[in-house]
């Protein structure tokens, strides 16, 4: 899919840390999937949800 992003692309999209949203994946919080044994795309829909959403305090 066009709108797919890799770690590497959705970090610099994000201004975060590619460890960061590795950190996300794998909580939870950003939804992902794999492509082969290796390689993780997120949907861009689903990072703008994470990156919009309300914070709690």
């Amino acid at each position: 899919m066009p709108d797919d992003l890799d770690i590497p692309a959705a970090a610099a999209l994000a201004g975060r840390h590619p460890n960061t949203i590795r950190t996300w994946v794998r909580s939870g919080l950003l939804p992902a999937y794999r492509v082969g044994p290796r390689d993780i795309r997120i949907r861009r829909d689903d990072l703008d949800a994470v990156l919009n959403r309300p914070v709690t305090p």
